[in-house]
């Protein structure tokens, strides 16, 4: 099982990492609140997480990951196999920039599933097949949530996200 991150100012996949190494970094990086998805690093940072155990695969991971960069926000995801969900793009309204780097959330019950925009502002939210009304919420770097309702994922709509500018496209994956 692989842990995939992204850089939550880009959307770029960064890469995966094993769980292993996935649970050396929730050992020794602090998480906000316990839905938190996303971790904030430094150089420092990288040399603790080496001494805690942090193979030099995920070493190498962060560092490339990191590269000139000060500090970086990474948002973390775990796959989920399905054959439906969410999936569409978040952009302004005029549609001229992506919007990468968004948490997109969907919770059913006490359930939770998210993933990241990515460069191009394209997400692909795999769900279970429970429900098709699901509480779905994006939210921007720092976990501040932008917008969220119930949606109930019908192929072809769009659903504009409250008072932003910006519209969802839902699709079937």
């Amino acid at each position: 099982m692989f842990v995939t991150l992204s850089d939550r100012t880009t959307g770029q996949v960064l890469g995966q990492i094993s769980k292993a190494d996935f649970t050396v970094i929730q050992e020794i990086l602090e998480e906000e609140n316990e839905s938190d998805v996303d971790y904030y690093i430094q150089d420092s940072a990288l040399e603790l997480l080496s001494q805690a155990g942090l193979s030099p695969d995920g070493h190498l991971l962060l560092t490339k990951s990191l590269g000139e960069h000060a500090d970086l926000e990474f948002g973390w995801e775990t796959p989920l196999e399905s054959d439906t969900g969410l999936k569409g793009s978040i952009s302004t309204e005029a549609g001229d920039r992506p919007a990468p780097g968004l948490a997109v959330e969907a919770r059913f019950g006490k359930e939770r599933y998210w993933t990241f925009t990515r460069e191009d502002g394209g997400f692909e939210l795999l769900l279970p097949r429970e429900s098709r009304t699901y509480q779905v919420s994006v939210a921007v770097v720092g976990g501040k949530v932008v917008w969220s309702e119930a949606l109930d994922a019908e192929a072809g709509e769009i659903t504009r996200l409250g008072d932003l500018p910006l519209e969802i496209l839902v699709e079937q994956p």
